[in-house]
């Protein structure tokens, strides 16, 4: 298995490190609890092979620092995978039905997750 440089971007605590503990045994992973600290660390010039963003956070959401680092870097927006609990408003909801990146639904496995990580990046997306 490939290991990848993972960014895990979560404003809940609990989550962040449910991520780190599932996927810091086969990959390199470094979580920041907001869009925020996020967006600072990507314009320091650090990659990541995938950005796993949750949607809602207090300060900047998971979608407008998507489209921070869109306008920045499509090679780096096109790494985001995004962590969808539901129940999100309208506008939301249609903004990310229109963002071709993956979506994960919480709650999911780890499993499921590296599933979703291994089917999505590929030697051509890294």
């Amino acid at each position: 298995m490939t290991k990848l440089r993972i960014l895990v971007v979560d404003d809940e605590p609990f989550v962040a490190a449910a991520l780190r503990r599932s996927l810091m045994d086969e990959h390199e992973v470094t979580v920041v609890n907001s869009g925020q600290k996020a967006w600072e660390l990507l314009q320091a010039g650090t990659e990541f092979d995938a950005i796993l963003c949750d949607i809602l956070m207090p300060g900047m959401t998971g979608l407008e620092l998507f489209e921070r680092v869109r306008a920045e870097s499509s090679k780096q927006a096109a790494k985001f995978l995004f962590l969808v609990g539901g129940g999100y408003s309208k506008d939301i909801t249609a903004a990310l039905r229109a963002i071709d990146n993956p979506k994960i639904d919480k709650p999911f496995t780890p499993a499921s997750l590296q599933r979703e990580l291994m089917g999505w990046i590929t030697p051509s997306t890294r």
